[in-house]
């Protein structure tokens, strides 16, 4: 940043911002700040101020919260290619401002302006140096989202070569948040938008960088921008639309292949662009054919001269591999300059370095890694296979005895978490001395849940703790001495432990097994059981046709059916031809004394549960057996109503009616089988669903031991 002394229309030369910042001169005015040249008044350094415009505070109060928001995030950017911001607050008047450092040069807009188009190696080297940059914020998540060259500083580092700083990180995507998209695109270049950014509700992220970025290049390049255009919507149209001029147009030097970099970094849809800014430039130095370097790497322990495993390799603030087994990587690509290398290992002290690569040369590299101070910590616990936490990481498992050593701890407070499925988590914090075992014992509560299963397996849990009391050995100290002693300890009582815990193991899974089943049984049979009484028919009132002052017996196992009362005997002096022939619905016929038949125009049509018997010295009807048969059967004298039910079904062999009464005297009387058998007479009728129900039961019973 150039100091240049005007006339400054906002009076604030002179003035002391938070008591630290004296404003000594205006060094420019942008679309969204004034930029001032300040003095530290404790320490005496040169910084530069950036004061958001009045206009645009004042006008939106939403614009300062979001600005100070940005500005934190980009406080945390720490890169060579990007200015640092030190600061950031708020003048007395209410218009915020950062803090950044003071560089000494001038932007890529006043370069241009003054030499026109830059040599290949110098587009190239400042390409792969504002990739970096882009890079590194896009990892954290900050997209730029007003790159143009005059946010790109030229400046020199401390060995005099050429380096690009960019500006105002953040500070773009604050206003576009908080005012309109009038004012955004008045404040903004509309050569190095990209076409989302044209779009309303259009998702910005990385790859519009990337956009802005290809169309600097091309500038750089050849002195152009791709887009040209005299108003404000054909220049829109353009970005979303056209595509861009050949370079070769403007520089025939340039190689064919570069058009291709151009297509694919400018391409309208941000899927078709390149994922990443260093992926740009790698392109863009491959397509003019610059030479790359390639660097050899190798990381050992200061004390023990082995290679370090796994540690993670940095180049210009960017991961680029780890090393394997051996300590050794290879970088392959690398532009012919200087390289910020960073070495990080989880047990070493972070290195750091510069390098200096030339076209086609290969940089083999020793790096020395110094050990961080360790320690180890013991913990117990209790409880074996519980998992061990160091700060949030798993580390390690407690052995059966219920303790873990951890080894190569960096010195310090930490804290350690013990986890268990069966017990609540348990946490302790524990300060590490270098070369020293810290004896750390967290206790862990079962969950309540477990409490009840706890109880009823206290037996065999006490027996495996007397097993383990045994195998102690007999020294009366709780915390060996060394880590050896630990490890002693812990193979000569693995094999007992783990045997009767594996036992323990076993018997309350066949005890969860068990328990189970029995539940699943229990309600299989409730559900069977609630099918059959559904699908359970009504059964009428009568099991079998008598006169309508008589009524049928019931079945005694169906829910639905009560047998009825006893009545008093009724007179039997009636003549045979004083009866009354009924209907077979609602009476049963009588049979007369005489061994004659009635003729058949006359006799009516027999029904199962009505039918009569001509036979020879037969002088009572099946209806009346029955009904003899039933009046016993309700007063509880089985035996003579079993004599009854076998009569009528000699008088009528073929009635499935008579077979089901049977069945029900038998099995009252607890002979399943000649149950079964009479039921299984029962073939027809109305009531052959019920005698099929009984079968299923006894068929239960005949299964039960």
């Amino acid at each position: 940043m150039r100091s240049r002394t005007k006339r400054d229309p906002y009076g604030l030369v002179g003035t002391v911002l938070t008591d630290r910042y004296y404003l000594e001169d205006l060094v420019g005015i942008g679309g969204m700040g004034v930029v001032y040249r300040a003095r530290h008044l404790v320490t005496t350094a040169t910084v530069a101020v950036k004061v958001l415009k009045p206009d645009l505070a004042l006008s939106c109060p939403e614009l300062v919260k979001v600005f100070f928001k940005e500005a934190k995030a980009t406080v945390a950017l720490d890169h060579p290619y990007i200015i640092r911001v030190t600061d950031a607050a708020m003048t007395r008047d209410g218009l915020p401002f950062l803090v950044m450092e003071w560089l000494s040069g001038h932007t890529l807009e006043e370069e241009l302006r003054r030499h026109g188009p830059l040599p290949l190696e110098r587009v190239a080297l400042f390409l792969d140096q504002i990739a970096e940059a882009l890079a590194h914020a896009h990892v954290r998540g900050i997209v730029h989202r007003d790159l143009k060259p005059s946010n790109l500083m030229l400046v020199t580092d401390y060995k005099g070569e050429p380096i690009v700083k960019i500006l105002d990180f953040g500070i773009a995507k604050a206003l576009t948040e908080a005012t309109s998209a009038r004012v955004s695109r008045a404040m903004g270049t509309l050569h190095y938008a990209s076409p989302e950014q044209f779009r309303p509700g259009a998702a910005i992220d990385h790859r519009s960088d990337i956009y802005s970025l290809g169309i600097i290049v091309y500038q750089m390049l050849t002195g152009h921008v791709p887009f040209e255009a005299e108003s404000l919507e054909r220049m829109i149209y353009a970005h979303l639309h056209e595509r861009p001029a050949s370079p070769r147009r403007f520089r025939p030097d340039v190689p064919a292949a570069v058009e291709d970099v151009f297509a694919r970094a400018l391409a309208k849809n941000p899927e078709d662009r390149f994922s990443s800014a260093v992926d740009l430039a790698h392109a863009f130095r491959q397509a003019l054919g610059l030479r790359v370097g390639m660097l050899r790497l190798r990381c050992q322990d200061a004390v023990t001269c082995a290679g370090v495993a796994a540690a993670l390799l940095y180049v210009d603030g960017r991961y680029v591999g780890q090393t394997d087994a051996e300590g050794e990587c290879v970088i392959q690509g690398l532009s012919p300059r200087a390289h910020v290398v960073e070495v990080e290992s989880a047990h070493h002290h972070r290195w750091r370095g510069t390098i200096r690569l030339e076209p086609e040369q290969e940089v083999a590299l020793r790096v020395v890694l110094n050990p961080l101070p360790l320690g180890s910590v013991l913990v117990q616990c209790g409880v074996a296979r519980a998992e061990i936490f160091l700060n949030g990481k798993r580390v390690g498992v407690a052995d059966e005895r219920g303790a873990c050593v951890l080894e190569r701890v960096p010195i310090g407070r930490h804290q350690i978490t013990v986890r268990h499925p069966r017990y609540a988590p348990a946490r302790g914090e524990c300060d590490v001395v270098e070369g020293e075992v810290i004896p750390l014992t967290l206790s862990l509560r079962p969950r309540r849940w477990r409490i009840l299963g706890e109880r009823l397996t206290k037996r065999e849990t006490m027996s495996v703790a007397s097993e383990e009391t045994r195998a102690l050995p007999s020294s009366p100290e709780t915390l060996p001495d060394t880590i050896a002693d630990v490890a002693t300890q812990r193979i000569a009582l693995a094999a007992p432990t783990q045997a009767a815990t594996r036992s323990l193991v076993w018997w309350r899974r066949l005890r969860g097994a068990l328990a189970l089943g029995l539940v699943s049984v229990g309600l299989l049979g409730l559900v069977v059981a609630l099918w059959s009484w559904r699908k359970l028919p009504e059964i009428p009132s009568s099991l079998i046709q008598m006169p309508p002052e008589r009524s049928a017996p019931e079945s005694s196992f169906s829910p639905s059916v009560e047998l009825p009362k006893p009545e008093p005997p009724r007179e039997r002096d009636v003549s045979p031809s004083s009866l009354t022939r009924r209907p077979p619905s609602s009476a049963s016929p009588s049979v007369s004394g005489s061994s004659s038949e009635p003729s058949s125009d006359t006799a009516p049509v027999k029904e199962p549960s009505s039918r009569t018997e001509g036979t020879t010295g037969a002088t009572l009807t099946v209806a009346e057996h029955v009904r003899r048969g039933n009046e016993h059967f309700t007063a509880g004298r089985y035996d003579e109503a079993l004599r009854e039910y076998h009569i009528a079904r000699g008088l009528d062999p073929a009635n499935p009616d008579v077979y089901y009464l049977l069945g029900l005297v038998h099995e009252r009387l607890g002979e399943y089988e000649a149950a079964r058998e009479a039921f299984e007479q029962c073939t027809a009728g109305p009531y052959a669903a019920i005698a099929r129900n009984h079968l299923k039961m006894l068929e239960k019973k005949r299964r039960r031991p």
